[in-house]
């Protein structure tokens, strides 16, 4: 695990000296070619240490890549989680290095620069937020997950897992407005305790801020 984490956080510090509060591209070649150098630089000081840490293991080339591995040990990365947001000068992005064994996670670990704040979990064995040990409530909470892609499905199976009810709801909002609009009338909304929203990018760059919604029974 200690090698694991020293190669994660050397490539959030990495990120960090290359992140600005400016966005930086204007054109669409221009950010992807900044999202391909963030990439490439922290893949650069990735994938030697974790492939020496684990030296019969495989390195999955596209990390949302979906579908079932070959048997045996796959690292998951990616180098530069959130690459957009880095891109566009904001503070939500992370590295993130995950050992899968026959398709079952067994080790991970997740560095946010910005913060500075670090998350590690081995199977087993439980997980932690900077060495402190987290636990999982006891109670059982009612979770609405409104915006089904690829996050929503990952973030619905970790939930569920830990024990929680998930209710999916699933969205394509046109602009920021409808967004505040339409979530009083949700019945994933109404039906649950608690409400996860996944705000595409292109709203968050338009001034919508993560927020909290009360909904009376």
């Amino acid at each position: 695990m200690l090698r694991v984490t020293e190669a994660v956080r050397t490539a959030g510090e990495l990120l960090r000296r290359r992140h600005s509060p400016q966005a930086r591209g204007v054109s669409l070649d221009e950010i992807v070619t900044e999202i391909h150098a963030n990439d490439d630089a922290a893949l650069d000081v990735l994938r030697a240490p974790l492939m020496a840490a684990r030296p019969g293991a495989r390195w999955a080339e596209d990390e949302l890549e979906g579908g079932v591995l070959p048997p045996g040990e796959w690292w998951i990365v990616d180098p530069a989680e959130g690459n957009m947001n880095h891109v566009h000068g904001m503070d939500d992005w992370a590295v993130t290095a995950t050992l899968v064994r026959d398709n079952h996670p067994v080790l991970t670990v997740v560095h946010l620069p910005p913060t500075g704040d670090w998350y590690t979990a081995v199977a087993g064995h439980g997980a932690h937020l900077n060495d402190a040990p987290l636990r999982v409530s006891a109670n059982m909470t009612s979770i609405g997950i409104l915006g089904t892609g690829r996050v929503g499905s990952g973030l619905a199976h970790a939930l569920a897992t830990a024990g929680h009810q998930i209710t999916l709801g699933h969205r394509q909002p046109r602009q920021e407005a409808e967004v505040i609009e339409d979530l009083g009338d949700i019945t994933t909304a109404r039906a649950t305790e608690a409400l996860v929203l996944l705000v595409p990018h292109v709203l968050r760059r338009h001034g919508l801020r993560p927020f909290a919604v009360s909904l009376a029974r």
